[in-house]
This record gives C-alpha cells, sequence and structure tokens, in this order.
C-alpha cells in the first residue's frame, strides 16, 4: 500500500502535466516574482519571540555532555532585517539575534546599545524598589 505522501506527490505530478509547458513556465515565472516582491511587501521588519528553554533546575545533557547554556536563534524570512529569541535554561536568559547585513551593518554597535539599554532599564527598576529598610524589634518587656 502507497504511502500518503507518495499518493499526493503523484496527483501533483499528474496535475501538472495536464497544464502546458509554457503555463507552468509562465506560473512559475510569477511566483518567482512574487516571492521576490515580498521582500518589500511585507508589513513587519522585526520579530521578538520567546523560545521555551528546559524546564527545572537540575542538570541537562545533551550526548553525554552537560548543557551550560543554550542561545536561540529565530530564521530570517523574506523582508525581516532582524529577529530576536529569547530562552532561559537554569537561572539565566539568553538572547540570540540575527539581522540581514544589508540593514543592520554593524551588528557589534546594536549589541552594545542592547546591553546599554538593559543597563539603563536596570538601574531604573533599582530606583523603583523600596529600600529594605529593618524592622525594628519590640522593646523588650521586663
Amino acid at each position: 500500500m502507497p504511502l500518503a505522501r507518495d499518493v499526493v506527490a503523484d496527483l501533483t505530478t499528474n496535475s501538472l502535466d495536464m497544464i502546458p509547458a509554457y503555463l507552468r513556465q509562465a506560473a512559475f515565472w510569477g511566483m518567482n516574482k512574487l516571492n521576490n516582491l515580498s521582500k518589500f511587501m511585507v508589513p513587519y521588519n522585526t520579530i521578538i519571540t520567546n523560545v521555551p528553554g528546559p524546564v527545572g533546575m537540575n542538570k541537562k545533557y545533551f550526548a553525554g555532555a552537560e548543557i551550560m547554556n543554550i542561545y536561540p536563534l529565530v530564521p530570517i524570512a523574506n523582508g525581516t532585517a532582524i529577529t530576536h529569541g529569547i530562552t532561559g535554561i537554569y537561572n539565566l536568559i539568553n538572547l540570540g539575534v540575527l539581522a540581514d547585513r544589508a540593514v543592520i551593518g554593524d551588528m557589534d554597535f546594536y549589541i552594545q546599545c542592547m546591553e546599554e539599554s538593559t543597563q539603563e532599564f536596570r538601574d531604573q527598576v533599582k530606583k523603583l524598589k523600596p529600600e529594605n529598610k529593618k524592622t525594628k524589634a519590640a522593646p523588650k518587656k521586663p
């Protein structure tokens, strides 16, 4: 008994045989042109997503080696300038960034800006936290 994918492949091939070659060529040419146009017509140019990491604080292993850290990589699609993936393992959070060289020429500068803005955010959070005031012990009664 043939597998479903084989049946679908046969149907696709057979249906394409019914279309004249010049029409198939024109259709594929048009699809290629639309694919090239999609680089300029996407409604977004940045992707930011979380990538769930392994759960728990127990040591994790891959092929017998302890996993020390993981970094997510979100692929760049047509028309996307930059992608950010955030994931965590143990008590660490990691950011993986991929960018189109034509859009982000100096990736080191971009990462430096990310680090500086993260530090600014941490400083602002510290300002908002109430100071840890020691509670005075109640006076002892004689």
